[in-house]
């Protein structure tokens, strides 16, 4: 895949990735820290995506997850460094009294953070491809995925999100990639300004 010339994708001003958004501090609307975006719920075909929240923990570690719609948060791509800027309309209480999120055990694909890094199987040869991001709409929709050519490969590609596949069971999942080779050596190679 990498030996093709690939026109290049930059990410657009509305447009952001789910590994910048995870770790991100998450404000109420007096501009106070309450949470971090502990992840991404990008779930399976219909899903509507979420926020998945930690409030009360230390390091991304402990506290309890929340997850709440797109639609409950204000999210202000950055460019360079930062971190994107995430307003909510919860104030700490009300964010502590919303149910508790639990994960479907390891490997829940469903989860930006455990979909990435997932290696993917194609429909056709015997290729893989590692799922490396999300590029995801304002709305929290997945736009892209963010690809890269088998276990060690460095250059990253952007395929359409309708092309992934999450098979979810009970605690374990797959992931699938559905295009056709030709779709795929057509892909664009992903160009970030960091």
């Amino acid at each position: 895949m990498a030996a093709e010339t690939h026109a290049d994708y930059t990410l657009a001003s509305d447009e952001l990735l789910a590994s910048d958004l995870i770790g991100a501090s998450v404000q109420n609307p007096a501009g106070e820290d309450i949470a971090t975006v502990a992840d991404v719920w990008i779930g399976e075909d219909g899903d509507a995506p979420k926020l998945i929240l930690r409030e009360s923990g230390v390091a991304g570690i402990g506290g309890t997850l929340h997850a709440i719609s797109f639609d409950a948060a204000k999210i202000l791509p950055v460019s360079g460094e930062d971190e994107p800027d995430v307003r909510v309309t919860y104030s700490e209480a009300s964010l502590e009294t919303l149910p508790e999120f639990e994960q479907n055990g390891l490997d829940d694909f469903r989860l930006a953070s455990e979909a990435m890094g997932a290696t993917a199987s194609l429909p056709f040869g015997d290729n893989l491809l590692r799922v490396k991001d999300f590029v995801l709409k304002q709305d929290g929709t997945p736009e892209y995925v963010v690809v890269a050519d088998g276990m060690a490969g460095m250059d990253l590609f952007v395929i359409d999100a309708d092309a992934l596949k999450i098979e979810q069971g009970d605690g374990d999942g797959s992931v699938m990639i559905d295009l056709d080779a030709d779709t795929l050596a057509k892909a664009k190679m992903l160009k970030r300004d960091k």
